[in-house]
């Protein structure tokens, strides 16, 4: 058992990346004691966080399951993968898979349509690692949709992709975890989110939103 794989940086949730196989060597064939069942023991690193992917216990299909992949952070990940019989109660056995972070090519990338970046007052630097979302006012009874989720990298920034590479007129909100973020670094915030709500009148191909945060305000504006 064990196994080496990619993922690309733009990958969605749930999206598949590899698949591990186990057998019983006492019993092949499906019964009880030749169930297995697949777990991940260990991720390496833990960045942005823990449980970055998750595992089909009954198929072994490895998939992504946590945001804010970034290759500059993080261009490899190991999982410690364990396999059990006895419907994971038998003997055990673990192996290490390996999955490169890539980036896809650029001509087939889209275009990142619209950047932010948060920046923690607190300390000066960058935000790292606040999960962001990004929802537009849709419908005939104008719900919030929402368009896709991510995470602030080690630079602060989160591109968000929207096709066809260009952001269209509209209403949008981007919705800030900011009470998570400041708990994990040890703060009390005001906040326990943030919420910017803006206009897009006409159809561009660019547009940045910066956001700068401490525990007690924040303070956003259209950046170039």
């Amino acid at each position: 058992m064990g196994a080496k794989n990619s993922v690309t940086l733009n990958s969605c949730l749930g999206t598949s990346v590899m698949q591990v196989t186990a057998t019983d060597a006492d019993d092949s064939v499906n019964t009880y004691n030749g169930v297995i069942t697949y777990s991940i023991l260990q991720q390496i690193p833990e960045q942005p966080h823990r449980g970055m992917f998750a595992i089909n216990s009954e198929t072994g299909v490895i998939s992504v399951l946590g945001t804010g992949l970034d290759r500059e952070t993080a261009p490899q990940y190991r999982l410690t993968v364990q396999a059990a019989d006895l419907q994971g109660y038998g003997l055990t056995a673990s192996a290490t898979a390996v999955i490169e972070v890539q980036v896809k090519n650029t001509s087939e990338a889209p275009s990142s349509s619209l950047t932010i970046h948060v920046l923690n007052t607190l300390t000066g630097q960058p935000a790292t690692g606040l999960a962001t979302h990004l929802s537009q006012l849709q419908g005939p009874g104008l719900q919030w949709m929402e368009l896709m989720k991510s995470s602030t990298n080690v630079d602060g920034h989160c591109p968000l992709f929207l096709a066809p590479g260009q952001v269209k007129a509209g209403t949008y909100k981007l919705h800030f975890d900011t009470g998570a973020y400041w708990q994990q670094l040890g703060y009390t915030s005001f906040y326990p989110y943030v919420e910017v709500v803006f206009t897009v009148t006409e159809q561009t191909r660019k547009l940045h939103i910066p956001l700068l945060i401490s525990p007690f305000s924040y303070t956003t504006y259209k950046g170039h």
